[in-house]
C-alpha cells in the first residue's frame, strides 16, 4: 500500500510538475534608518547604491532605501512542527502546504525547516514545516486540512 501511495505521489509530481518561478528582482522598501558610510556597504560617493545586492543608500531624491533579500528574513523559533510526506519542491508543494496551514486557527506564521546545505537547489530533502502559534491550535484539524490537499502529515513535537 505504501508503494502505491509513493507511486501516486511521484506520478502526480511528474504530470503536474513543479514549475520553477522566474527570477525575481529583490524588493526595495523605504528605510527609515540613517545610511552608514562604511567601506563595502554598497554606498557610492555619488550617494547612490553601488553593485552590492543588499544594504542601504541614498537616492538622488534624498530618500533612503533598503534592499531586502531572502537572507534578511529572520527565522522564528517554532512552537510545533509537522512532517509533511510528499512535499518535494519549493515551487508548488511548499506554497500549497504553507497556505493551507496559514488558514488554520492559532497559526501566526509558517516556515519550511532549514534544508541541509547538501540539498540540490529546487528540492526539499527535509519535509518539515515549523509553525509559530498565537492561540489555540488543533493539530488534528491541520493534518486533516493537509490531507484534503493530498499531503500526509504527522506531528513532530
Amino acid at each position: 500500500m505504501r508503494f502505491l501511495t509513493l507511486s501516486a505521489v511521484l506520478l502526480t509530481g511528474f504530470f503536474v510538475g513543479c514549475e520553477q518561478p522566474e527570477e525575481t528582482i529583490p524588493t526595495v522598501v523605504p528605510y527609515s534608518g540613517e545610511p552608514k558610510a562604511a567601506a563595502g556597504d554598497g554606498t557610492t560617493s555619488s550617494g547612490g547604491t553601488g553593485s552590492g545586492a543588499t544594504g542601504s543608500g541614498m537616492t538622488s531624491s534624498g530618500v533612503t532605501l533598503k534592499v531586502e533579500s531572502p537572507a534578511d528574513k529572520v527565522r522564528f523559533v517554532a512552537d510545533t512542527s509537522l512532517h509533511v510526506e510528499g512535499m518535494m519542491c519549493p515551487y508548488s508543494c511548499w506554497p500549497r502546504v504553507k497556505e493551507t496551514l496559514q488558514g488554520q486557527p492559532g497559526v501566526s506564521d509558517v516556515q519550511l525547516a532549514e534544508q541541509p546545505s547538501s540539498a540540490a537547489e529546487g528540492t526539499i530533502t527535509k519535509p518539515v514545516v515549523e509553525l509559530k502559534l498565537d492561540g489555540s491550535f488543533d493539530s488534528e484539524a491541520a493534518i486533516a486540512a493537509l490531507a484534503k490537499e493530498d499531503f500526509a502529515a504527522k506531528l513532530v513535537n
